[in-house]
């Protein structure tokens, strides 16, 4: 059951739970819920695994900032157009603008840059063109950003990766 991920769509008895949190991280199972269908994906590595696999099972990524779209004509179909280049050096761009806010300590310019670069990252976990792996890096790329943006003192490690994108989007 190595790296196994189980879709619990009912109850799941506490002796499961432990027998696969045993196989993974001891006394502990990570897991991702889709509220609407009601079902539970765990025993992945990463949450971002979890989360690929339920999307590539039809759940659907919701805004859950609690922001209006900022990209409405994206949302429309136009990212979808996009290659992943296009996409991930799109979201590249967002990104240096919300690390550099951060910089500056602007906070109300650096949350709108951060929320659209969320906003751009989920169009791209919901386009149907991408998944297994790829949807899986999608998903761990949108935590890996969360967490250097957010928190204090992490580096800016991200800007190489989104570079390549954008100049073979340009190529």
């Amino acid at each position: 059951m190595d790296n196994e991920i189980i879709l619990v769509p009912s109850k799941l008895s506490r002796p499961r739970f432990q027998e696969i949190a045993a196989l993974r991280f001891g006394d502990m199972v990570k897991g991702v819920v889709d509220i609407e269908k009601r079902i539970m994906a765990i025993g992945g590595d990463l949450h971002a695994d979890e989360e690929a696999y339920l999307l590539e099972r039809g759940s659907v990524q919701e805004n859950l900032w609690g922001v209006n779209l900022q990209h409405q004509n994206l949302a429309g179909g136009k990212w979808q157009a996009m290659s992943l280049a296009e996409q991930l050096g799109n979201i590249g761009s967002e990104y240096e603008r919300a690390w550099s806010w951060k910089q500056k300590n602007n906070l109300p310019y650096f949350e709108k840059a951060f929320f659209r670069m969320i906003e751009l990252i989920d169009l791209t976990l919901t386009d149907p063109r991408w998944k297994g792996l790829r949807l899986r890096e999608i998903a761990r790329l949108r935590e890996q950003v969360c967490e250097e943006l957010t928190e204090t003192g992490k580096t800016k490690s991200l800007s190489k990766y989104f570079l390549q994108f954008a100049v073979e989007a340009r190529g």
